[in-house]
C-alpha cells in the first residue's frame, strides 16, 4: 500500500479493522493525502462474527502480540496525531442496514 498511496489522493476504505499502528505503518504517506474515506460494519454485525459466548483474550506479553516497552511509552503522542489526522482528512462512516457485510479490507 506505500507504493500506491500518493501525496494529494482521495482514498475510500472498506474495512472492520483500523488501528493507530496501521496509521503509524503507513504514516508518511497518510498524512499527504487529500481525503480519506472510511466505511465500517455496523457494531450489530461485530457481535455475530464473535458471539458474547466466544472468550476473547489478548496479551500484551509473549509470543506474537508483545508490544514492545517502547511502543507503550509512545501510544499517547501516536494516538493524538491519528486523532488529529482523522479530524483533518478522514469522513467515517458506518454500514447499518441488516446485516450488512463486514470486509477486512477492501480498497
Amino acid at each position: 500500500m506505500k507504493e500506491h498511496i500518493t501525496a494529494g489522493a482521495k482514498l475510500s476504505f472498506v474495512s472492520a479493522y483500523f488501528t493507530i499502528y496501521a496509521y503509524e505503518k503507513l504514516r508518511d504517506q497518510l498524512d499527504e493525502i487529500k481525503h480519506f474515506d472510511f466505511l465500517f460494519g455496523d457494531s450489530g454485525n461485530v457481535d455475530k462474527l464473535n458471539p458474547k459466548d466466544t472468550k476473547m483474550e489478548f496479551s500484551i506479553v509473549g509470543d506474537k502480540l508483545e508490544i514492545p516497552l517502547e511502543k507503550r511509552l509512545t501510544q499517547r503522542g501516536l494516538a493524538e496525531a491519528c486523532a488529529k489526522w482523522i479530524q483533518e482528512k478522514v469522513d467515517i462512516r458506518s454500514l447499518t442496514a441488516p446485516d450488512s457485510p463486514i470486509a477486512k479490507c477492501i480498497i
